[in-house]
């Protein structure tokens, strides 16, 4: 009688540990399947002493910190960075879109530094994104006589930036949405 008990017992553990394989297999592949719809699970935090430049129509160093769609120029996301000493991102060209992806830009305190700075831009949106740290939150300002026009900027926050959290020099561009505070000068500067 005992030996057909061990058998059984023996059958029994061979079924559990096969369905824990099938069941990790399992919660892997749904993990790998989401990855593309969620990419903020794969996330982490760079930190980092380089300036990512966001340009059409490669991306630039988008690849770096996040997706590229150079369908609709976007830049998405997908990792808290931190940046020491120097500014966070620049957008190079006009019409590009970079969507924060709810994640956080952090600067070091700074002086002379932007989160995300935009120089004579026209047709680019900021969205979504948390910017802390800098002297300025986002700063899209002229170059000379060229303004930057027909920007967007949409549910972002900016704190406890060392001047503005958001500066925008120029005509017919909408900020809407956006949360301030903490910042040491304006909270939005236009």
């Amino acid at each position: 009688m005992g030996k057909p008990l061990l058998v059984r017992l023996r059958f029994f553990f061979r079924m559990v540990h096969r369905f824990r394989l099938v069941l990790t297999f399992i919660v892997i592949g749904t993990a790998l399947t989401l990855l593309p719809i969620y990419p903020s699970l794969a996330s982490t935090s760079l930190n980092s002493n380089t300036t990512y430049y966001i340009s059409a129509p490669s991306g630039g160093d988008c690849a770096s910190i996040g997706t590229w769609d150079s369908a609709v120029s976007t830049c998405t996301l997908n990792t808290d960075i931190t940046v020491n000493g120097v500014d966070g991102i620049h957008v190079d060209s006009d019409g590009i879109i970079l969507d924060g992806g709810a994640h956080t830009l952090t600067g070091s305190n700074t002086s002379n530094t932007n989160g995300v700075y935009g120089s004579g831009r026209t047709g680019v949106t900021i969205k979504n994104l948390t910017v802390q740290h800098f002297s300025y939150g986002i700063s899209l300002n002229s170059s000379g006589s060229i303004l930057s026009n027909s920007n967007i900027l949409s549910g972002n926050t900016t704190s406890s930036n060392s001047w503005d959290g958001i500066d925008v020099e120029g005509s017919d561009n909408t900020i809407s949405g956006n949360t301030t505070n903490s910042n040491s000068q304006d909270g939005i500067y236009v």
